[in-house]
């Protein structure tokens, strides 16, 4: 049970925002108790929903914003900033009750200024949204995570997300170039080009990927881009992981900047292109018992066919029959002027031929791109077949990429089917991205099996060296491994959080295990 709220806090609230714009209703509640990280929805598919927050309001004003956290932090009220609730890890959760306050009634795109191709924008903004009004005046951000239609500019910018162009754009901490962040102890702050000191230091990367746990970010300028004159995209096939990677890693240090990067393992390439991407079974290239083989995984794992949970107990064997597959899907895409897009196409099929990958022309490509968001859909599906699925993106320098892809998989293999592709590439190195589904019939059964797998997974790349996290944020699934990754860091994010948040009331539990993080 969470603690009530003070006597009257609900009323000062109301006050604020407005009788109108503040409830406390079982359904608001319940409706506020999570995000999407998926241990919460199988328990609410069971029915064991968590408590929720005692109270949610939707500012429309960054006034509004301000005095919501200075009531909360006077009454000691934990406060959970929430967007679109489109995290994966608990983020959103409010752990500790209190108030939660929903952001997306600051929905305003409040200027473009096309010289500096700048736009200064308010933290409720759906990503789609917001696409869709820069296209219509000619630019993209282009940020394309999957959950771009139903995520916020807000929720980007806290969870230091990556979308789907990020090898050519960046992650949006490279497109953030200032931020307005309310803090309870320091009151407005205001980084990069918010502020009025030219040359001053740009504090924005403190606040970027903090999660809501130092203040409320509410406005945000960041970097547009003139829309594409030219976007080309094509499909590639390699015999091996390592194959691809090479030729992948040569492409990003040539500087060709790609737009879109993807190397799909073996199984994602016989598996999951297919059923998401409508790749043929020829993509594969893979000798005839597999293809036999492969047909009929495929067709039993689809999320409509039966029993799900009882095929997903065969994981380990699944897993194994995949090493008979070596072949790898690519997709390569560039955007941009066409002079260039069509010279950098062509430079890194050279590199793609010369490190003995097969290009495999347009169709793949472009069919990735007609269908890149239809996966998030595929994800209830699983849950309502007595299982569960769940998505883990570490990150390492190309050096480690390979061992910390083998690491991973043998890790998470024993307990459940693992599929893995490659992308957000860099000079540096890459993200690894696997998806994952295991039986979920007995809710305790399940919980078990999912700690397991994320314990295997995390040990594993800490192990290797890689990161815990790239894209999805840390919230309260990896708060744990996040303190092991970032040791002596930890102190200066205690210094950050007792001048920021004294009295620790912003989005507890979140980041950082609380007795490690004061």
């Amino acid at each position: 049970m969470h603690r009530e709220l003070p006597d009257g806090f609900r009323d000062q609230v109301a006050d604020i925002v407005g009788p109108e714009a503040c409830k406390d209703d079982p359904a608001t509640r319940m409706g506020y108790a999570r995000d999407l990280w998926p241990l919460l929805t199988l328990r609410m598919r069971e029915g064991r929903a968590e408590a929720g927050p005692q109270l949610v309001a939707w500012p429309s004003t960054e006034q509004q914003v301000a005095d919501l956290v200075a009531l909360a932090h006077e009454r000691s009220v934990p406060l959970v900033p929430y967007g679109g609730g489109a995290g994966v890890c608990g983020g959103a959760m409010p752990s500790r009750g209190g108030l939660v306050l929903d952001v997306k009634r600051l929905n305003r795109t409040l200027s473009l200024d096309p010289r500096a191709g700048v736009i200064d924008v308010e933290s409720g903004v759906i990503g789609e949204t917001l696409e869709r009004q820069l296209a219509a005046r000619g630019y993209t951000l282009g940020h394309f995570p999957s959950s771009i239609l139903c995520s916020t500019v807000g929720g980007f910018l806290a969870a230091r997300s990556a979308g789907q162009c990020s090898s050519l754009y960046g992650k949006i901490e490279d497109m953030a170039l200032g931020l307005r962040v309310y803090t309870p102890g320091m009151g407005w702050v205001e980084t990069g080009q918010y502020s009025q000191q030219a040359g001053a230091m740009d504090w924005s990367q403190v606040f970027i990927g903090s999660e809501g746990t130092l203040g409320v970010i509410t406005r945000s300028l960041l970097r547009v881009h003139p829309q594409p004159q030219a976007r080309l995209l094509r499909g590639m096939k390699f015999d091996s992981v390592e194959a691809g990677l090479d030729a992948f890693r040569r492409i990003m240090q040539a500087d060709l900047r790609p737009a879109v990067l993807r190397l799909y393992d073996p199984l994602d390439t016989v598996f999951a292109m297919s059923l998401t991407h409508g790749a043929s079974d020829d993509d594969g290239g893979e000798a005839s018992p597999l293809k036999r083989f492969t047909r009929k995984l495929k067709h039993r794992l689809k999320p409509d066919q039966l029993p799900l949970g009882t095929v997903l107990k065969g994981a380990p064997a699944i897993n194994w029959a995949a090493r008979m597959a070596s072949s790898c899907l690519g997709v390569i895409g560039f955007e941009g002027e066409s002079g260039m897009v069509s010279q950098a196409d062509e430079e890194s099929l050279a590199i793609i031929e010369d490190a003995g990958g097969e290009d495999l022309g347009r169709e793949p490509g472009e069919r990735w791109y007609e269908s890149r968001y239809h996966i998030s859909f595929q994800l209830p599906k699983i849950l309502q077949k007595d299982a569960f699925a769940d998505t883990i993106e570490v990150a390492a320098t190309w050096d480690r990429v390979p061992r910390l892809y083998q690491e991973v998989r043998e890790a998470m293999s024993p307990h459940a089917v693992v599929l893995a592709h490659f992308s957000h590439a860099y000079p540096e190195g890459c993200s690894i991205y696997f998806s994952i589904s295991a039986p979920a019939v007995e809710l305790d059964d399940a919980e078990a099996v999912y700690h397991r797998i994320w314990d295997a997974a995390m040990e594993a790349s800490l192990r290797v060296g890689g990161t815990v996290t790239h894209h999805h944020g840390t919230g309260m699934l990896k708060k744990h491994y996040s303190a092991r990754e970032h040791g002596n860091g930890l102190k200066l994010y205690r210094a950050f959080k007792e001048r920021c948040d004294p009295g620790g009331i912003c989005n507890p539990d979140k980041l950082y295990p609380s007795e490690v993080a004061r």
